[in-house]
């Protein structure tokens, strides 16, 4: 149901978090012991069909860049795919094979306007985004009506919560693009700053307009539409644009995160089971699977999603990466049942970026661990910015 989140006194944001974890569930407290394979030719893991194909196309186009490494145009082209491929498939390992293409400039000051645009675009994923902001800002400064590093640069600041960046990022989007890409860039930060009824407003009025045909633009506003929906209490009206947003046929690891944590929410695990059933490669999503085996009492696959994800948080830790902060934040609050380490990871993933799920994640883990006084600053920030989960 809708929640006011004005947070002025103790009692109202009291009444915010304990509804937080109504909605989103509690943590359970289930142990595995990591199961070693016995059989060499055991399948581990399926990847899917459509980046086996991309595979061998990308590895054609590596091969002529290692011949001719100063190739620009070439190193751009296969920097873009392999970021793609990246997106698409939540794998980070495309991500730094698109900085490996651009080796050649990578480290320097001025690099081309290409090259500046996609380093920041590699940054941004490995959440440098201080290093990403710089190399946006560099670009405007030499391109200011260039459309997409102000999209660009617009969509970090709301991940780090800097939504007077955001709305100024929009407004020089307007003066270089269409109504409709700065309309749908202003109301992503007006949801979540006390403007959710407006944002959804506009957002359904851009979701009839049948001139703007692109995929991915689309999907991208029908998501944004479906968490709007959520924040105002309208679960049936977000799960429509979910699925419509599904049925563009345009692969979106967040959409499909978005919209499990709404089926979890709903108590239709066997849904997630479905919907997710090939999507173990990805670590956001085999979270979910794991978290809807155990709520749909499926055991023994529980226990082996929870084991890959145990290996796959070790490895990411090996390699010093905060990439995983939040979901290993969320595995241990929902799955491990350790909420002291849970708020450990949640405030130490805030401190770098603050999208509605990072701060949900801080407030249920200092609820579950009775460590209110960890939470101050972000409680103040919160009140501060209008930050908005639900209206």
């Amino acid at each position: 149901m809708p929640v006011a989140t004005e947070i002025n006194t103790s009692a109202g944001w009291w009444f915010f978090i304990t509804t937080l974890v109504l909605l989103f569930g509690g943590a359970t407290n289930v142990s595995a012991t990591p199961r070693t394979p016995v059989d060499e030719n055991e399948v581990l893991e399926k990847l899917p069909v459509s980046f086996l194909g991309k595979k061998d196309n990308l590895s054609v186009l590596q091969k002529k860049l290692l011949e001719q490494p100063d190739n620009l145009s070439l190193a751009i082209v296969l920097a873009k795919k392999y970021i793609e491929a990246g997106r698409e498939q939540s794998d980070p390992r495309q991500f730094g094979y698109a900085q490996a293409a651009l080796r050649t400039w990578w480290n320097e000051t001025q690099p081309p306007n290409e090259i500046l645009l996609l380093r920041a675009t590699i940054r941004q994923h490995h959440h440098q985004y201080d290093e990403a902001v710089t190399d946006l800002k560099a670009l405007l400064k030499r391109q200011p009506r260039h459309a997409q590093a102000w999209l660009t640069l617009s969509v970090v600041q709301q991940v780090r919560g800097d939504y007077a960046g955001v709305r100024a990022s929009c407004a020089s989007l307007a003066r270089v693009a269409s109504s409709w890409i700065s309309s749908l860039c202003y109301s992503q930060v007006m949801a979540v700053t006390g403007e959710a009824e407006r944002a959804y407003q506009i957002q359904s009025q851009l979701a009839r307009d049948p001139e703007q045909n692109n995929v991915e633009l689309r999907q991208w506003l029908l998501t944004l539409a479906g968490e709007t929906a959520l924040m105002l209490g309208k679960n049936k009206s977000a799960e429509n644009h979910f699925k419509k947003a599904l049925g563009l046929g345009h692969r979106d690891p967040y959409l499909l995160r978005v919209y499990s944590d709404l089926l979890i929410q709903q108590l239709q695990p066997k849904a997630v089971l479905k919907l997710l059933a090939d999507e173990v490669h990805d670590d956001a999503l085999l979270l979910r699977l794991a978290i809807a085996a155990k709520h749909a009492g499926k055991t023994k696959i529980f226990q082996q999603y929870k084991s890959q994800l145990e290996a796959r948080y070790r490895a990411a830790q090996l390699r010093g990466s905060r990439l995983h902060e939040r979901e290993e934040a969320l595995f241990f609050l929902q799955v491990n049942k350790n909420s002291d380490k849970a708020l450990e990871l949640a405030l130490s993933n805030w401190a770098i970026q603050k999208e509605l799920e990072d701060t949900r994640i801080v407030l249920m883990s200092a609820l579950e661990s009775k460590q209110y006084q960890r939470i101050s600053s972000v409680l103040y920030w919160i009140k501060k910015t209008k930050h908005r989960m639900f209206v």
